[in-house]
């Protein structure tokens, strides 16, 4: 017997953060559904996916590198993509019949893509046979400093309610919850669910003395890594002669080339300074050292927490995208890591913040870490159910975890 469909909606932001999620959970669906992918941007190199998934290529949007928003012009070019990447939508439900259909980040964000989409969600309300079971999923926090936010969030309940049966929220409540972050003027109907954190699927963590005296360097994709970077470097070049601690730049594929240049040429210049484009999975680097200075997304924040290395957290963004920053406070508050404000950011900044982490050992958490299963166990289940309202318990959850609805 053939499985369902779960066609998999997500458009990808300036990292590659999103993409390592989204095909994490994917590879988690496929025992149960025979899981498309409509990718709205590119994968990053060596992320590994299930061969079970078919992956549907939109024409890429240009996004923004200090917004998780689109950059939507007027131009010939851009609405015919939009045009052609509305119909390969319709196409692709209408041929696959989706059982399920899970959203990525829309209604939250990425608010100029929603007419793309909205086709396909009125279509599916409207099927004349059994409706698909339609959710939207979201990361632990949203964006700060949106103008009207009232209305924002009131408009994005009233899509929730119309056109979605539930929320999944990759967070764990006892770090954030969505609540904190989303007050619509009414209630809301769709009922929201608190999967805990998405991980990638790892080997065991190398114990902590056989881990390396090294310290590693990475701004996620590196499209907005270059001043971390270079007070990387300046403090590499300022504590050699005192720490004589290696260091390792994962730059990430998104470096501007300039920015990838000015890095080889200082790496020329300074010992046990080493650079690296990419590695196909930062968490398990992490892993082998004993210190990181990093941004703090989504991945990378969790990544610290599982592998339990000294991380000195450096937030990137704006103020429209405060999200890193507010991830970064919360961990330290939870004496996870270290922060160093942004605008405090350069060589010496960065030398004193590793100096300080040599001597700084993380906190225990109890975070839950397995949200790509809980997730997959949830989505199953709730599309076995008749009607999915009110909000279902957590099926098949042990019972410390009931916590997570």
């Amino acid at each position: 017997m053939s499985k369902p469909v779960l066609l998999y909606y997500y458009q990808h932001s300036p990292g590659m953060g999103g993409a390592v999620r989204a095909v994490t959970i994917a590879n988690r669906l496929t025992d149960r559904f025979h899981v498309v992918i409509l990718n709205g941007g590119t994968l990053p190199p060596d992320m590994t996916a299930s061969p079970d998934i078919d992956f549907v290529q939109l024409p890429p949007l240009r996004l923004d590198i200090d917004s998780s928003d689109v950059s939507i012009d007027e131009s010939p070019t851009m609405q015919n993509d939009i045009a052609l990447r509305r119909e390969m939508i319709l196409e692709k439900y209408s041929q696959f019949k989706p059982s399920v259909i899970l959203i990525e980040g829309f209604p939250f964000g990425h608010g100029k893509l929603g007419d793309e989409l909205m086709s396909m969600l009125e279509s599916a309300r409207n099927r004349i046979s059994s409706h698909p079971l339609v959710i939207c999923s979201v990361t632990d926090l949203l964006s700060g400093g949106r103008h009207n936010k009232e209305n924002h969030d009131d408009r994005t309940a009233a899509l929730l309610d119309k056109h979605f049966d539930a929320v999944l929220v990759h967070s764990d409540p006892v770090f954030a919850r969505l609540q904190e972050f989303f007050q619509p003027r009414s209630a809301l109907i769709a009922p929201v669910y608190h999967t805990g954190f998405v991980l990638r699927e790892r080997q065991d963590m190398p114990a902590a003395d056989r881990r390396e005296d090294r310290i590693l360097v990475s701004a996620g994709s590196g499209s907005a890594g270059g001043p971390l970077y270079r007070a990387a470097v300046e403090a590499h070049r300022l504590s050699w002669d005192i720490d004589q601690l290696p260091m390792t730049i994962v730059a990430g594929p998104s470096l501007p080339p300039e920015e990838w240049q000015g890095l080889e040429k200082a790496a020329a210049r300074l010992p046990a300074l080493t650079l690296k484009r990419s590695v196909p999975d930062f968490g398990a680097e992490l892993a082998k050292v004993r210190w990181a200075v990093c941004h703090c997304g989504y991945n990378t924040a969790f990544d610290v927490i599982a592998t339990k290395v000294s991380a000195l957290l450096v937030p990137g963004g704006n103020y429209h995208e405060s999200e890193q920053l507010d991830r970064a406070q919360r961990l330290v508050h939870w004496g996870v890591g270290r922060i160093l404000m942004p605008h405090h950011l350069n060589g010496a900044s960065v030398a004193s913040g590793i100096h300080q982490l040599i001597k700084f050992k993380p906190a225990e958490t109890s975070f839950n870490l397995d949200g790509a299963e809980i997730t997959a166990n949830l989505i199953y289940h709730l599309s076995l159910s008749e009607d999915v309202r009110p909000a279902l318990p957590l099926p098949d959850i042990d019972s410390d975890r009931t916590r997570l609805h």
